[in-house]
């Protein structure tokens, strides 16, 4: 590939805010984001993620999509080249936050109407 002869640089930033109640109440920072740079070693490859979390667990939610997510790519073991592989790598690691959602203890209190998007 052409993008293997050039070294890029990417710069990102994020930020998040609380969200509001309609009285104006701050609610709890529910949102995260994952920032996976260099897939495969290459500059030009990065996972960017917004973990908008909601329900009474939303922000624990968020916080397990990113550890997931983050700890997963960088050992995921195959290249992710193709789209097809870029999908089921995903897939895979939603299947880790899943296990991990139901393994986390604290949830258990409302696991069923708590997510993130």
């Amino acid at each position: 590939s052409i993008n293997d002869f050039f070294e890029y640089s990417v710069k990102y930033s994020c930020r998040t805010a609380a969200g509001r109640t309609s009285n104006n109440k701050e609610k709890i920072n529910q949102d995260c984001f994952v920032v996976v740079p260099c897939l495969n070693g290459r500059t030009y490859k990065h996972f960017f993620a917004v973990c908008d979390g909601h329900g009474i667990a939303g922000q624990v939610v968020s916080r397990i999509i990113k550890q997931e997510f983050a700890r997963g790519w960088r050992g995921f073991g195959i290249p992710l080249w193709t789209l097809m592989q870029l999908l089921e790598a995903i897939n895979y690691y939603f299947g880790k936050v899943e296990e991990a959602l139901l393994r986390d203890k604290s949830l258990e209190r409302d696991i069923e109407f708590s997510g993130s998007t």
